[in-house]
């Protein structure tokens, strides 16, 4: 399989903030294969509620 090098820029209130983002995309990514992350990231963008609602079990 290639592999492809993803910048993105994701505006955080501060460096740790930042980091942390950081941290749980390569989190992920070491669980899970790209494919599953495709799907999991486009079903979120089509249902950004779910953000609120993980937010209340964190």
């Amino acid at each position: 399989m290639a592999k492809f090098k993803i910048n993105m820029t994701i505006e955080a209130k501060d460096e740790a903030q930042a980091t942390e983002i950081a941290n749980g995309f390569q989190s992920a990514l070491n669980k899970v294969d790209g494919n599953t992350l495709a799907k999991m990231l486009q079903k979120l963008a089509k249902n950004p509620q779910w953000i609120s609602l993980a937010k209340k079990f964190c």
